[in-house]
């Protein structure tokens, strides 16, 4: 990966795979457990919101998630940096019939088009993968938010053993993601110096398609019907996490 972590060079990255990006490395790739798991998991995150909420989501891409978290919102803005995968997001947005959703291109580390304190909620799903100054983030974060507003999101877990073997087999990451992934202590201290209260974290995950058997899916289960987090469980290879605005 380009040492160059500007969004410009992340935009031109994404701008070039977006026709191909949901065959080819998007949600059409995920196996049945998981996005059942990723659908129960973004109703969970938000559950409590008031229906009439306005919502932001970041990194967007080519907008897989929309039809789960679009529903839950008085409105959506959804942006991405890459123009490419916003064309491809209008028209899923076409097909799906989604009134309330307006896509706009935005760097999310700087958010200069959304006006401070506008939004109830700002969420992510798989950006934190590609974002090297997570105070930059949390910082635009939380200038757009209410008083109280919540950020919440999902991202690979940085604890999983996993992703030390992907990165180790494959020589680096792809995608333009950073070498360092979110982990809940990093998340806590990030979320802390930018104006928010500790964040709730839960850990779940389906094993890697090919680990994928009776054994590991009953462990899983297990592990995913405690409350509070297990050993285990902070090593399953994603986590949601959300936090309010002080």
């Amino acid at each position: 990966m380009n040492s160059d972590r500007s969004s410009t060079t992340i935009a031109d990255y994404y701008d070039r795979v977006a026709e191909t990006w949901d065959k080819s490395h998007g949600a059409e790739r995920l196996s049945p457990r998981f996005a059942r798991q990723m659908h129960d998991r973004l109703k969970l995150l938000f559950a409590d919101i008031r229906s009439g909420a306005q919502a932001l989501e970041l990194g967007a891409g080519t907008g897989p998630y929309i039809g789960i978290t679009a529903p839950l919102f008085g409105s959506v803005i959804a942006t991405d940096v890459s123009e490419g995968m916003l064309a491809v997001f209008a028209r899923r947005l076409q097909a799906l019939g989604l009134p309330n959703v307006t896509l706009m291109q935005q760097d999310a580390c700087e958010l200069s088009g959304i006006a401070a304190e506008s939004l109830d909620v700002v969420y992510s799903i798989g950006l934190l993968e590609t974002i090297a100054d997570f105070d930059r983030l949390f910082g635009a974060i939380h200038r757009v938010l209410k008083p109280r507003g919540i950020v919440a999101g999902i991202s690979s877990n940085g604890k999983c053993p996993w992703y030390a073997v992907r990165r180790s087999i494959q020589r680096g990451e792809r995608h333009c993601r950073t070498t360092t992934l979110a982990t809940a202590a990093r998340l806590s201290n990030v979320l802390s110096r930018s104006g928010f209260a500790p964040p709730e974290i839960v850990y779940w995950g389906a094993a890697p398609p090919g680990l994928q058997n009776r054994l590991i899916g009953a462990a899983l289960d297990a592990v995913e019907t405690v409350i509070a987090p297990t050993p285990l469980a902070r090593y399953l290879g994603v986590l949601s996490f959300r936090a309010s605005k002080r």
